[in-house]
């Protein structure tokens, strides 16, 4: 049977860090895949129940099914970590991190000369704002 979950890694890594270590500490591996489309890249947990060979086969045509609209958590032979509530929830304390974080660097910079310094952090502000939005696409 072949057992697998797969997600953004920008998801995972801004609303899942806590799912990682449980999943590695149960004896799966997470690998880095891209959909074969778009290039956006998943984290491909499985085992160990399930070899890598047989978590590719069923996760590269699921990457191609869905690409156009990568959100939420793809599975195969057991339920995702958590509802679809929580996934929610889970994006939604990601996004306010986020816009906290973005708050102090956009304070930051209205303290700073003009410069290099201010310069940096306005250019990290705007990425900030890029993973809220990226974020907030899993909610549509």
């Amino acid at each position: 049977m072949t057992m697998a979950l797969a997600i953004k890694s920008f998801t995972a890594r801004h609303a899942y860090r806590d799912l990682t270590l449980i999943f590695t500490d149960r004896g799966r591996t997470g690998r880095a895949v891209n959909c074969p489309r778009c290039g956006e890249e998943h984290v491909l947990y499985y085992g160990p129940q399930v070899d890598e060979a047989a978590a590719m086969a069923w996760v590269t045509p699921e990457l191609l099914r869905t690409c156009g609209n990568h959100t939420g958590w793809l599975s195969h032979s057991e339920a995702p970590p958590v509802t679809t509530a929580e996934h929610r929830q889970r994006i939604g304390r990601a996004i306010v991190d986020l816009q906290r974080h973005m708050e102090a660097q956009d304070a930051a910079a209205q303290t700073c000369l003009p410069g290099p310094e201010r310069d940096g952090l306005i250019l990290a502000s705007e990425r900030t704002q890029g993973e809220i939005n990226e974020l907030r696409e899993e909610l549509a």
